[in-house]
């Protein structure tokens, strides 16, 4: 075991991935242990000490005692949720607000749009790799060993392959093989 764990290390891309999963766990480790700042941490622990209710310490066990001290990470995504939904409800009462939103997505389309690129073949697609900044869209025919080739050659990776897309050419980018 500890061989295939060397030999795992020796991929980069499989040790970037076991980083990033020890990198996570630190941090939600570092973020169950932090306090809500303003919250009286001692009146959660005494709630806690004295409650009966089975289902508050089963609870805290599995938020590994995050809700006893009241952290950061014990409300998980629950106040990200109801703050986008009240900020979704008062952009129907403050037109101001609407208007707001309306802008930064504007401003972040534009930005989309200027920043995409449209690469028919393999020259094409390593020119814009090197003067331009952005996304590039190509046409790629599925193989995941053409897509590590690519990786591999430019160091470019695939982010979104939308269902419904534009078609921009009929062969691979890269082989030359029909795309998908």
């Amino acid at each position: 075991m500890f061989k295939t764990l060397v030999n795992a290390f020796k991929i980069k891309d499989v040790r970037r991935k076991i980083m990033y999963v020890f990198l996570m766990l630190c941090v939600i480790r570092l973020g169950s242990q932090m306090p809500v700042p303003g919250v009286n941490t001692e009146y959660f622990s005494a709630f806690f000490a004295n409650s009966t209710n089975e289902a508050f310490s089963f609870l805290n066990a599995f938020t590994g005692g995050g809700f006893d001290r009241f952290s950061i990470f014990a409300l998980s995504i629950t106040p990200y949720i109801t703050s986008s939904i009240i900020i979704q409800l008062l952009t129907i009462a403050i037109p101001k607000l609407e208007e707001m939103q309306k802008d930064m997505y504007d401003r972040a389309k534009a930005h989309l749009d200027a920043n995409t690129h449209v690469a028919h073949n393999w020259d094409e697609f390593q020119d814009l790799l090197n003067t331009k900044q952005g996304f590039i869209r190509a046409m790629w025919c599925g193989d995941r060993a053409c897509e590590e080739a690519i990786k591999e050659e430019t160091g470019a990776t695939t982010r979104c392959m939308p269902f419904e897309q534009e078609k921009h050419g009929d062969v691979c980018v890269h082989c030359g093989k029909p795309a998908k």
